[in-house]
């Protein structure tokens, strides 16, 4: 019984440091070479995601927080549909009526998200927006994509020419769904730089975050009830604070992706995960990176906003970290005419954002400083003199007063208090010399007693 006690304690004893070493795993920070942000001196480290790749980025200035393989193209599924909805926000009108034609009605089979559209129903352009983002329904997101393009093709090439303009270097859309096609590819950072654009409109804000809507009832339907996909938005156990909204995804060649944007206290993020196993595991990388992201960084302000293009003037640091920590490069450039500056801010060369002003504007924001730096030194000088006049004046007034009251300055006024201090000391003058006088009295009335002493004794002898 007692072997048997030993090695069951020395088991529990091996599965606990299994445990720890396990746990010690699971949070250790992910590898450079995986995640590649860890590999910035200076830089809070992060720890790897489910999905195959993934990014976060700070949405004003577009830095990267988080980078795992952001530029590898993938297949998106219908996180498409991001781009889908800002290119229709962009260029139609919310109250337009949009009759479905056999190109949208394609769509709605089965194995496709759709919402079972029927030739000739109509719906309003707003409709087939909630349609398209909430319940992901590619009849509607491809109905939208003809009457905005004219064809499917041409709103193709439309997303492709916006994704452009946007800095995406890796997408090519061939459809506005997402529904698979090999040439129908983006990677997780030019999906964050559509979704960087898309929240910076309050439409499309508005419809990414709506948890439910009712589609009216059409000239051939009832009403439909579509609900949002998003499990940061709903889902109990991903509810996120502060999430503005996104898109989901699935197709087999994709898996799950997911795109997020949150935003707390101005400071807003926007978050891409591309080919997870599952749907829980993509939620759950976005959750970590938000806190990853909210934990570590804040926004600084560098420059005063009147002074910078667009009143744009912050930068995004590691907490803790102060501007002057960072390097700065300064390019100059012109533009249309007009002399301009951006001012980048490094981490061990790893850019943390810019801000853009004219020369005219950094010249005078220069000379502003200069003003300013002369402006404290002469408050400084100033201050220093002032200090050093009291201080001599004082010194005379003590020495003045001092010398009045030992010389006894005839029509000088003394304050009471001089008053009060001269009375006491000259009652202690005289009892002083009371004490003195009749100490001496008693010496002497001592040496007499002592005297006639003596003189008694020698007579008796």
């Amino acid at each position: 019984m007692k072997n048997f006690t030993v090695r069951l304690a020395a088991v529990i004893s091996a599965l606990c440091m299994c445990l720890t070493l396990c746990q010690e795993q699971i949070f250790a920070a992910a590898d450079p070479s995986v995640v590649t942000t860890n590999a910035t001196a200076g830089w809070p480290q992060a720890e790897d995601i489910n999905s195959t790749t993934g990014v976060l980025i700070e949405a004003s200035t577009g830095t990267v927080l988080f980078n795992k393989s952001m530029d590898q193209q993938m297949y998106p599924a219908s996180i498409t549909k991001v781009l889908t909805t800002l290119v229709t926000l962009e260029n139609g009108n919310m109250s337009d009526p949009v009759t479905m034609t056999q190109t949208g009605v394609n769509y709605a089979v089965g194995g496709s998200a759709n919402q079972g559209t029927r030739v000739g129903e109509v719906f309003t352009l707003e409709q087939l927006l909630y349609g398209t983002m909430l319940a992901s329904a590619n009849d509607m997101a491809t109905q939208m994509g003809e009457y905005i393009g004219g064809s499917i093709e041409n709103f193709a090439a439309m997303m492709n020419a916006r994704a452009a303009e946007l800095g995406c270097t890796g997408t090519h859309f061939t459809n506005a769904c997402g529904m698979p096609d090999p040439n129908h590819v983006t990677t997780a950072h030019d999906m964050a730089l559509i979704m960087r654009a898309a929240v910076e409109r309050e439409d499309f804000r508005k419809i990414a975050g709506t948890g439910s809507y009712t589609i009216p009832a059409t000239n051939m339907s009832g009403e439909r009830s579509v609900t949002n996909h998003d499990p940061l938005l709903l889902n109990k156990d991903f509810m996120y604070s502060g999430l503005i909204g996104g898109k989901t995804g699935y197709t087999d060649a994709a898996q799950n992706t997911l795109v997020n944007a949150a935003s707390r206290d101005g400071f807003t993020l926007v978050c891409v995960t591309m080919h997870a196993v599952d749907a829980p595991k993509a939620a759950f990388d976005h959750v970590n990176l938000f806190n990853y992201g909210y934990d570590n960084f804040e926004m600084c302000e560098v420059l005063p906003a009147e002074y910078c293009v667009d009143g744009r003037n912050r930068i995004v640091i590691p907490k803790g970290m102060k501007l002057e920590d960072l390097e700065e490069n300064i390019e100059q450039y012109d533009a249309d005419g007009t002399a301009m500056v951006q001012k980048t801010y490094l981490l061990n060369g790893y850019s943390l954002g810019s801000v853009t002003l004219t020369k005219e504007n950094m010249d005078a924001y220069e000379k502003k400083l200069e003003e300013e730096a002369k402006a404290a030194e002469r408050a400084k000088k100033e201050a220093a003199e002032s200090k050093n006049s009291a201080v001599i004046g004082d010194r005379e007034d003590n020495s003045s007063t001092l010398s009045d009251v030992s010389e006894g300055k005839p029509g000088q006024k003394m304050t009471e208090a001089e008053k009060s201090a001269g009375e006491k000391v000259e009652k202690i003058k005289n009892i002083f010399k009371a004490i003195v006088a009749g100490m001496t009295v008693l010496v002497i009335l001592f040496l007499v007693l002592l005297i006639r002493y003596v003189v008694k004794s020698k007579h008796f002898d």
